[in-house]
């Protein structure tokens, strides 16, 4: 299923759901979603260290937007 639809991207009516159905069926979302929190948190631990400037503020509402987007 999944080289069909990604490898070869060839999708047909049905196949979103039925993917989904597979990530639910393995909480893929949900392990996926936490791994981002985790790297998003790294992120921010590691910016902390540099001066204070308005790149780092960007870069630390990035991290929070990358994960509030998998919500």
């Amino acid at each position: 299923f999944w080289q069909k639809c990604i490898g070869k991207g060839k999708q047909e009516d049905g196949d979103l759901e039925y993917a989904m159905a597979i990530m639910n069926r393995y909480n893929s979302l949900d392990e996926t979603r936490l791994q981002a929190i985790f790297w998003a948190n790294k992120a921010k631990v590691a910016l902390n260290f540099i001066p204070e400037h308005k790149l780092k503020k960007m870069l630390m509402d990035l991290s929070d937007y990358v994960v509030d987007r998998i919500n």
